[in-house]
């Protein structure tokens, strides 16, 4: 390898500069590597800089992560030899219940007495009684080490959930298996009824005021273990999902006209005008069209982001969402005709499975990082900047965000139709902005049986926002 510079992360190969982060000894069996390494593509130094940082960044937070567990260590030495003699006695149990061949039973009764109980009391010596029953246990199918089924049960959701999303929720179990620890229970999860999971809530949450989303977030991702166990018959015959219905911190209860009060919402007049003059940001071409798109289509900043070229249809002025949050936001979205020099600028001599915007960093498959980050974080500094703001103490974000784009668009399809725009209808304005139907109530009536709105009516809805400002052509 060649010797790496005073840029400590990165070195040269060949004539090029790559990115490298070597990986702690300790956590080089977790992550199945010492170092971290990838080609930038470029021999300018100051150029590498800019590339090397979501690849840092990246790689820092697994290894952050894979410190995490590490410390954590759910499965210790006990828990997974008892896991590894489970799944060769579960063999020999799956042969004598099919078969039922009396020498098998005898085998199996002869392994459990000359191997697995003594192996018992070695544990009970050299640990303790309560963690040789524990082993017993985990051996014979009677308790279940709380992280075993984790990644089983993430790779069922995955379709369904962020990517960040599904590392909160595998956080929050291995943090269940640490406090399980640390209070002195079974790592199992039988060993959590209603009674344990009311006392990780007080002590955890309650008493000590932790703000309600952070106790509801935390909450939620075991509730949703216990349910996907459920579902699948991991859980011990009459065992129920301990987190359901448990008494949380409360809420905080705003006052009547106070800030605090408000939730986040759609761009004003004066703020639409501010953000999208011209001159303002006639800096930042990518933050511009992102600008432009959203609030005359109602799209998200990272659908936006995770457009191709081969998406848009020019002939029939539409865009095609292939990836959403939900089911009912994979659709066809018309390209309103302010803004359709932009896509006529952005497919110009692209091949189709091109990005829109090409220029975005690319990011591994299985980084946490999506497309949109930069231009989120770019547009915070630039509405700042202009003073686009609305802050309330204690949430994090401000009222106003990228999202309000999003939010403005539909207040103004509504807005159009009361004012009496035809062709479309509210229900459209949901198939637009790929909501699910049904929210007010008439879900057979109005949301399933006429089916989605028809391209000519998408048309019309989309036409019919108009911004309150001269669009440029």
């Amino acid at each position: 390898m060649a010797a790496v510079t005073q840029y400590d992360h990165l070195e040269r190969h060949g004539r090029q500069w790559r990115v490298v982060l070597r990986v702690p000894r300790h956590l080089v069996s977790v992550l199945g590597k010492t170092v971290f390494k990838k080609g930038l593509g470029t021999d300018s130094r100051r150029e590498a800089e800019v590339r090397a940082w979501p690849y840092l960044r990246e790689w820092k937070a697994l290894i952050k992560d894979a410190e995490r567990k590490a410390k954590a260590a759910p499965l210790d030495p006990v828990t997974a030899s008892a896991l590894e003699d489970r799944i060769n006695r579960s063999i020999l149990v799956d042969v004598v219940e099919k078969e039922g061949l009396p020498g098998d039973r005898e085998f199996l009764d002869r392994l459990d007495t000359e191997l697995y109980e003594p192996k018992a009391e070695r544990i009970a010596r050299e640990h303790s009684p309560v963690k040789a029953r524990e082993y017993q246990g985990i051996v014979r199918g009677e308790r279940t080490p709380l992280t075993v089924h984790v990644d089983q049960w993430l790779g069922d959701i995955e379709d369904s959930i962020a990517k960040r999303t599904a590392k909160h929720y595998r956080t929050t179990v291995h943090d269940l298996a640490a406090y399980a620890r640390q209070e002195g229970l079974p790592q199992t999860i039988e060993a959590f009824n209603r009674r344990s999971a009311g006392d990780l809530i007080s002590k955890r949450f309650i008493t000590p005021k932790v703000p309600y989303k952070t106790a509801r977030k935390y909450v939620s991702a075991l509730s949703s273990y216990w349910r996907w166990l459920s579902a699948k018959g991991k859980l011990p015959e009459g065992n129920s999902n301990p987190w359901r219905d448990q008494v949380m911190p409360k809420a905080p209860k705003p006052q009547r006209g106070s800030k605090a009060h408000h939730k986040e919402r759609p761009f004003t007049d004066d703020e639409l005008m501010t953000l999208l003059d011209p001159k303002a940001c006639a800096g930042d071409l990518t933050l511009s069209d992102f600008m432009l798109i959203s609030p005359l289509s109602g799209m998200r900043i990272e659908e936006i982001a995770s457009l191709r070229v081969e998406d848009v249809d020019l002939k029939s002025a539409t865009m095609a969402v292939t990836e959403a949050k939900t089911e009912a936001g994979v659709r066809i979205v018309p390209i309103h005709p302010k803004i359709k020099c932009i896509f006529k600028r952005r497919i110009a001599n692209k091949a189709p499975s091109a990005w829109l915007f090409d220029e975005l960093p690319e990011y591994p498959p299985e980084s946490l990082s999506e497309r949109s980050m930069v231009v989120s974080k770019r547009f915070v500094t630039y509405r700042r900047s202009l003073g686009v703001d609305e802050r309330v103490e204690g949430k994090r974000r401000s009222l106003v965000n990228f999202h309000s784009f999003r939010r403005s668009f539909i207040r103004r399809a509504i807005d159009a139709l009361h004012a009496g725009a035809i062709g479309y209808d509210q229900w459209t304005i949901a198939d637009v902005v790929g909501h699910e139907r049904g929210e007010m109530g008439l879900e057979m009536t109005m949301g399933v049986y006429p089916g989605p709105a028809s391209p000519k009516a998408l048309k019309a809805c989309v036409e019919a926002v108009k911004l309150p400002l001269q669009m440029r052509t």
